[in-house]
């Protein structure tokens, strides 16, 4: 159980990381180009194509931490 936090607290700084690289890249891109709309709506997208996966994953993994521990329990 302690590597899995531990894994969750990498998981979760490199997603800060990651979110802050690509806010900045799309922050240069909007001053070069002026397109704010459109690199707004990719970044969105960005974001919750790599989030809802990895909240999806975590969510099947805590079900699945849960029964194992009910079971350990019986």
């Amino acid at each position: 159980m302690n590597s899995f936090a531990t894994l969750t607290k990498v998981a979760t700084l490199a997603a800060a990381v990651r979110a802050t690289e690509m806010l900045y890249v799309g922050r240069n891109e909007m001053t070069r180009t002026g397109n704010l709309l459109e690199i707004s709506a990719l970044l969105v997208v960005l974001y919750l194509m790599l989030t809802l996966p990895l909240t999806k994953l975590v969510a099947v993994a805590e079900r699945r931490l849960r029964g194992t521990a009910r079971r350990s329990n019986i």
